[in-house]
């Protein structure tokens, strides 16, 4: 979608988001699980954004994860990302890739239903090393146009691993130093759904990784956070 809204100023380039396109090693019979389009026809609808995307000519796109289906580790990964790799090599502008909990291992919450079904696919440093080799690297920056873009691993927070704070040291240092710069970050997870204070869930960010994360976006007047993960369209002012 386009955001129709009155623009103060010059505008000076464009950017496109997309998400969760659970790209599958093959579409007729791969469905990981669960039987829906989102699953089966990843890689079709992937192509379809591509020509999109080339028609809208934007200045470059933001992947928020959930890149492929099949997780590190079980077999049909591989083949998978090859897959993506095949599909998105015909988009004319650069592609910026957001790891995702189905790209690069499940967040620890033992609250969820299935945690112990779904303990070996936490996230640890296999499954990092094993993104990284087939995409880029778990959180990482850019520039474009004197605005600085923040790429964030969101299933290491609260997982203990030690890249959790290096990524942690990494944040607060990058912004504490581009302070007053137009600023904006990108994850697989929103910080929360429906209000801060919301218990933790499969589908947001828990405590306390939380409350740092919405403390270190205040403090740095960070200008917009963008996640995907629940597959729905929706903003929140905070």
């Amino acid at each position: 979608m386009q955001a129709e809204s009155e623009v103060a100023g010059e505008r000076l380039f464009t950017f496109a988001i997309i998400a969760d396109s659970h790209v599958t090693e093959e579409e007729a019979s791969a469905i990981g699980g669960y039987d829906v389009d989102t699953v089966r026809l990843g890689s079709a609808r992937s192509r379809y954004v591509v020509q999109e995307l080339n028609r809208l000519a934007p200045d470059f796109v933001v992947h928020l994860g959930d890149i492929t289906h099949p997780e590190p580790g079980t077999p049909a990964y591989e083949d998978s990302a090859e897959r993506f790799h095949r599909v998105y090599e015909d988009l004319t502008c650069p592609l910026y890739l957001v790891p995702g909990n189905h790209d690069i291992g499940e967040k620890a919450f033992p609250g969820e239903p299935l945690f112990d079904q779904h303990a070996q696919r936490t996230v640890n440093e296999a499954m990092i090393a094993e993104y990284e080799s087939h995409f880029q690297a778990q959180y990482f920056s850019f520039e474009h146009e004197d605005c600085l873009f923040v790429v964030m691993n969101g299933m290491i927070v609260n997982s203990g691993l030690a890249c959790e704070e290096e990524q942690r040291e990494w944040l607060e240092g990058l912004l504490t130093a581009n302070q007053g710069r137009r600023i904006f970050v990108f994850s697989h997870y929103p910080p929360y759904l429906s209000n801060a204070d919301e218990p933790g869930h499969y589908d947001a960010t828990d405590e306390p990784g939380r409350t740092w994360l919405l403390g270190l976006l205040e403090r740095h007047k960070v200008e917009g956070y963008w996640a995907g993960h629940v597959h729905n369209f929706f903003f929140n002012r905070h």
